[in-house]
């Protein structure tokens, strides 16, 4: 379960009916393409079993097409696996060289993803491990990787036509997903059941997608244009970068759109809360935080030896007994009360509990909020012109320096 809690964030109920025109266009879109995506997971399953025994994954491949499965990996599988992890989206000679010593080819399998086909790093990447077992998730009918795939006799699994970063539930994600034993069938139905709750069709008072994506959009209009997001979970920061990603790619144009930042909480308090309190007044607070853990029991134990040593202005004592979950509680609560203090709009995202199911709930969530802030902006939603603009000259510098070696 997700809840959205706008108490803290000067923006309330009343203040929507600024936007009635805006909500009232809203009402009346189509769901968008993202939202229904039907995935075989027998069939998915089948075609996986024989890369099933790899022991170590090489994930190639740059910001949509895999950062949703980054998501679902360290939200539900870091940590609770066997297999090895090592995404590669760089193709920074070193580190290539490093992978490659850490990795034999015997044990590891190299699966590339590319939404467009044409992800130039990627197929440079992808030839540097030119021994190893490949696989390739990408569109079937276009683009220079599913040629190359053709050509080499590359095993791979085409993926649906959608922008990479709103394809979070479908196969980009759910067939790296699926290697690592993740539940892929529980994120799409979290996934189905918050598209639902957030559909077009879905007043704002019960539609928390379209509530956050209303008030960020007022704030901006307030001089709110940056996002700070400190999430008070380890294994939910692995959400942060397709945070990011939505947000930046899906509004930031004709001179619109959030810039957003986000860390580990209580990390974040030690470094950022300084910019947060007491840089420029341009900043609003998006907190997220889990409400139960899988142990609620732990305690602080303070041995008898160690109670009386000052701490601030008590003693070590005074944490003796306090569970861990509620210590984190805590040091939430302490940066949330002193940004109301400060007047800063703070908006608090609770998710119940980390599973599979709630993994589907965020990111259909996420999908949601960012076209909803696109639609609220008058852009579109789904271009990115400026990142295909400095694909197109990085691509020219590569044609220039094979000229040049002529």
């Amino acid at each position: 379960m997700i809840e959205l809690r706008l108490e803290h964030s000067t923006v309330t109920e009343r203040d929507f009916s600024n936007l009635r025109e805006e909500l009232a266009e809203i009402r009346v879109l189509e769901k968008p393409p993202f939202t229904s995506q039907e995935t075989n997971f027998p069939e998915l399953e089948k075609k996986l079993k024989p890369f099933m025994k790899y022991k170590n994954i090489i994930l190639v491949g740059n910001g949509g097409s895999i950062n949703s499965f980054k998501a679902f990996f360290g939200a539900i599988a870091k940590g609770r696996t066997e297999k090895n992890l090592e995404i590669i989206c760089t193709m920074e000679p070193d580190f290539l060289n490093e992978v490659k010593a850490k990795y034999s080819k015997e044990d590891s399998l190299v699966l590339v993803i590319s939404s467009s086909g044409v992800n130039i790093g990627a197929i440079e990447i992808m030839l540097y491990f030119k021994e190893y077992r490949k696989l390739i998730i990408t569109l079937p009918d276009q683009g220079a990787l599913i040629e190359i795939a053709r050509k080499q006799k590359i095993p791979f699994l085409p993926a649906p036509k959608l922008c990479d970063r709103f394809a979070g539930a479908s196969s980009y994600a759910f067939i790296p997903a699926m290697l690592f034993g993740i539940k892929a069938e529980k994120i799409l139905e979290g996934a189905r059941e918050m598209y639902d709750k957030c559909s077009p069709l879905t007043p704002i008072e019960r539609n928390p997608a379209l509530q956050l994506s209303a008030a960020l959009y007022e704030l901006e209009h307030k001089g709110f244009t940056e996002l700070f997001v400190p999430v008070y979970s380890a294994r939910i920061t692995a959400f942060l970068p397709l945070i990011i990603q939505l947000i930046h790619e899906t509004l930031a144009k004709e001179g619109k759109g959030l810039t957003v930042f986000g860390d580990l909480a209580p990390e974040s308090q030690h470094h950022t809360n300084q910019r947060f309190f007491g840089g420029r007044k341009n900043i609003a607070g998006l907190f997220i935080k889990i409400e139960r853990q899988a142990d609620e029991k732990s305690k602080v134990t303070v041995p008898g030896e160690l109670k009386k040593i000052k701490l601030r202005d008590g003693t070590t004592g005074e944490l003796n007994g306090v569970p861990y979950l509620k210590a984190l509680e805590f040091e939430f609560k302490g940066t949330l009360e002193d940004s109301v203090k400060h007047g800063i709009p703070s908006i608090i995202l609770s998710i119940d509990s980390v599973n599979e199911f709630s993994a589907g709930e965020l990111i259909a969530f996420l999908h949601y909020f960012a076209f909803y802030s696109a639609v609220l902006r008058k852009v579109n939603p789904f271009e990115q012109n400026q990142v295909e603009e400095s694909k197109r000259i990085s691509f020219e510098y590569r044609k220039k320096f094979r000229e040049h070696k002529k």
